[in-house]
């Protein structure tokens, strides 16, 4: 088989002695096309790492590409993944943002998202024979809390040979302990 122009192949029947080395040409070159049609979608987004960068929180999440491409003459050339506020998608609200293009391939990297909120992503893929259904939602993805701010100087209100009583501002953010140095 020789594939040429706009996904037209041409297929060569040959005559062999030992099945493995052509001796003869049998008969012309027998056109044919595929006839492509959507790939199948990809598996359910799933979590890889979170993080936190200076832009914000960040996720890194991968999916397993469709195993039935549909035959287009290039295959897969490009993804999309649909991203919401968990809570907005439980309301059926359209998507925070839609990734795509050529970049958005398994393991993919969403930077610049809220701290300590949870989201809900899907992902499709693309060929020239068009693109596949959504994937099945992933389960909530959280991305992290901030961490504790400075809680400033501490103050000393009192002070006696066995004890001292000190006070600082509190976190916004639920601290499981506290370290005096």
């Amino acid at each position: 088989c020789r594939e040429g122009e706009q996904g037209l192949w041409a297929l060569q029947l040959c005559a062999s002695e030992d099945g493995v080395r052509p001796t003869a040409i049998v008969g012309p070159a027998l056109p044919f096309r595929i006839l492509a049609r959507a790939p199948a979608p990809p598996s359910q987004p799933q979590l890889v790492a979170t993080g936190a960068s200076p832009n914000g929180a960040v996720l890194t999440v991968t999916w397993d590409m469709a195993v039935d491409e549909g035959g287009a003459f290039r295959g897969v050339v490009a993804n999309e993944l649909s991203l919401w506020v968990l809570d907005e998608y439980r309301r059926g609200g359209a998507p925070l943002q839609i990734f795509s293009g050529e970049d958005v391939w398994p393991p993919y990297q969403l930077d610049g998202l809220e701290l300590s909120t949870q989201y809900v992503m899907q992902v499709r893929c693309c060929s020239q024979a068009g693109s596949s259904s959504w994937s099945s939602c992933s389960k909530a993805l959280r991305t992290p809390d901030p961490p504790p701010r400075d809680l400033g100087c501490p103050e000393v209100l009192d002070v006696s040979k066995t004890a001292a009583t000190v006070r600082w501002m509190t976190s916004e953010v639920e601290v499981d302990g506290y370290e005096i140095m």
